[in-house]
């Protein structure tokens, strides 16, 4: 799907696989909303995919809690990227350029710096920076107040 092939007998046609197999996978991945289906057509739902937690802490706040070093995105060479934090092994792994090769891509779309030469810390910096500068800035241009932890010492130092 990240190189334009969108319909279920085109990606049936490309993997030679049956269609029947090829529906069981995408519905599948239409239901966890990686993908979705619009016209006909089945494309991926984001280019980046975070994993987050939600919790209620002891005084009644809502924490989002964003893990780096988790989640996955799109590059149109290799396709999907799951990146999997502790259990991901950059050090012994064959696909270890090419993913960092798509680190490098995905943080040069979304306008970010990184420094790593490793993928996972690649990936970690992409995804503190987003969270940082564009999460962050989404959800106080809609109707939460969003603060993030560094503010919330520094409300608390003032008082």
């Amino acid at each position: 799907m990240a190189r334009g092939i969108t319909t279920a007998a085109e990606i049936a046609s490309s993997l030679g696989i049956s269609r029947t197999a090829i529906y069981r996978h995408l519905n599948n991945l239409k239901r966890n909303g990686l993908i979705m289906y619009r016209d006909g057509r089945f494309y991926v739902a984001a280019r980046l995919f975070l994993v987050y937690d939600v919790d209620i802490d002891e005084r009644g706040s809502i924490r989002m809690i964003i893990f780096p070093n988790k989640g996955g995105f799109v590059d149109e060479t290799i396709g999907f990227a799951f990146v999997k934090g502790e259990y991901c092994r950059c050090d012994v792994c064959i696909a270890r350029e090419r993913c960092l090769t798509a680190v490098k891509n995905l943080a040069k779309k979304l306008d970010v710096k990184i420094r790593s030469e490793n993928p996972l810390d690649g990936f970690r910096e992409v995804v503190e920076e987003i969270t940082r500068r564009d999460l962050v800035k989404i959800l106080r241009e809609g109707f939460l107040i969003v603060k993030l932890p560094e503010e919330i010492g520094e409300e608390v130092s003032e008082e």
